[in-house]
C-alpha cells in the first residue's frame, strides 16, 4: 500500500494544464530564466540555489518573490535561521511599481505584501510537521510559490556530523539548561554540578554518532525531497530550496566544496543552480566591456548543475547582485583550460 506521503492528490485536468502553460516566475535575468526553462522557475517543479554564504541565495528569492507577489500570486516564506529581509523586499517591489497605477488594484506595497506568508521553522521538526500537514492547510490552493530559505541550517542541527555542530549544540543546550534552573529555583548561586557531569560525559566521546546521524540525515532528507515533490506536482506550486555548501576531501584534489545535500536529494529535484565566487580570467576580458567601473565584489557566477529535460545551458553565467535585484553580464564558455583532469581513482583503469 502506497503511504499519504508518496501518493499524488487528484486535481482536475484544466487546473493542472493551466498551472504547466503558465509563465514561471522571473528572476529579472534573461540567462537564468533561460536556464530553468525559458521563462524562469516553473510551476510543479522543485528548484534549489545554493552557494557559500553571502553568493547572493537570498537575493534570487526576493527577486522571485517580488514578481510573485506583482503578479497576483501568494508566496510562502519558510524562514530557518535568518528572518525574511522585508526592507529589500519591499525596496524591490518599490522600485517596479509603476507611479501610474497607484489607484489601481494590488498597488500599493502594503497590499502586495498581504499575499506573502510567512513560516517560522527554527527546527528540523517544525518543517516536517508543516509539509506533511500541508494538505490540512485551507490556503493552499491560493500558494503559487514557496521558498525554503536556508533548508541546510535544521538539518546540520538536527544531525550534527562535525566539531563546530557538536560546539553549537552543547552551548546552547547548557545555556537553555542554566536559563531555565535559575528561573524555576530562583537562586541565584546555581549548583552546576549535574550540568558539568553531563557536558563531560558528552566530550568523552563526541563523534560515536557521526555515522549515525549521517545515515539518519540521509533518510530524513529523502523524505523531505519526496514531500516536496509530491506538494509542486500536486499544487502546481512552484518551491525553490536554498542550501549552503560543505567541504569535502576528494582523492587527488584535497579540500573543496560541493553542495550540502546529497544525491538523494538531488533525484527529486528538477533544477540545481550553484553559486560561486572567482578571480576573474583573461578569457573572460570583464575589462575590455565593462572598463574600469566594474565592480568585481558584485559579481557572481553560477552554472546549472542539473537542469529540466529540454534545456541544455553549459555556460558559466556572470551577473551583478544590486540592492534592486540582478543585472546581467553575460554567459561565459567553459573552456577545457577551466576542466580539471581526472585523478587515477576516478577512472576505470
Amino acid at each position: 500500500m502506497v503511504s499519504s506521503q508518496h501518493r499524488l492528490s487528484t486535481q482536475p485536468a484544466i487546473r493542472a494544464y493551466e498551472a504547466f502553460s503558465a509563465p514561471g516566475f522571473s528572476f529579472n535575468s534573461k540567462l537564468l530564466n533561460e536556464a530553468f526553462g525559458g521563462t524562469g522557475l516553473k510551476r510543479g517543479f522543485v528548484s534549489e540555489i545554493c552557494g557559500a554564504p553571502g553568493m547572493g541565495k537570498t537575493s534570487l528569492s526576493l527577486v522571485l518573490t517580488a514578481n510573485a507577489l506583482l503578479s497576483g500570486t501568494k508566496v510562502l516564506w519558510i524562514e530557518t535561521c535568518h528572518p525574511i529581509p522585508l526592507s529589500r523586499l519591499r525596496t524591490m517591489l518599490q522600485s517596479q511599481v509603476p507611479s501610474s497605477q497607484e489607484e489601481d488594484n494590488f498597488s500599493t506595497l502594503d497590499e502586495y505584501l498581504q499575499l506573502l506568508d510567512v513560516y517560522y521553522a527554527p527546527s528540523l521538526a517544525n518543517i516536517l510537521v508543516y509539509l506533511k500537514t500541508f494538505d490540512e492547510d485551507s490556503n493552499q490552493d491560493d500558494i503559487g510559490l514557496i521558498i525554503i530559505d536556508n533548508l541546510s541550517m535544521p538539518i546540520q542541527l538536527a544531525f550534527p556530523t562535525c566539531p563546530d555542530d557538536y560546539a553549537y549544540l552543547r552551548q546552547r543546550r547548557s545555556t537553555n539548561s542554566r536559563k531555565t534552573s535559575m528561573e524555576s529555583l530562583g537562586k541565584e548561586n546555581l549548583d552546576t554540578t549535574l550540568e558539568k557531569e553531563v557536558t563531560s560525559k558528552e566530550l568523552i566521546d563526541p563523534f560515536s554518532n557521526s555515522q549515525t546521524n549521517l545515515n539518519k540525515r540521509k533518510r530524513v532528507v529523502g523524505d523531505i525531497s519526496s514531500m516536496l515533490s509530491r506538494i509542486s506536482a500536486a499544487y502546481q506550486i512552484a518551491i525553490l530550496v536554498t542550501t549552503q555548501m560543505t567541504s569535502k576531501v576528494v582523492s587527488g584534489m584535497g579540500a573543496k566544496l560541493i553542495p550540502f545535500l546529497s544525491t538523494n536529494w538531488l533525484d527529486k529535484v528538477s533544477s540545481r543552480l550553484v553559486l560561486y565566487s572567482r578571480h576573474p580570467m583573461e578569457n573572460d576580458n570583464l575589462d575590455g566591456e565593462f572598463g574600469s567601473t566594474i565592480n568585481y565584489q558584485s559579481l557572481r557566477y553560477a552554472y546549472m548543475a542539473k537542469q529540466l529535460p529540454g534545456t541544455s545551458v553549459d555556460s558559466e553565467l556572470l551577473f551583478y547582485v544590486t540592492e534592486n535585484g540582478l543585472m546581467d553580464c553575460r554567459s561565459l564558455p567553459i573552456n577545457n583550460s577551466q576542466r580539471r583532469k581526472r585523478s587515477l581513482m576516478e577512472t576505470d583503469l
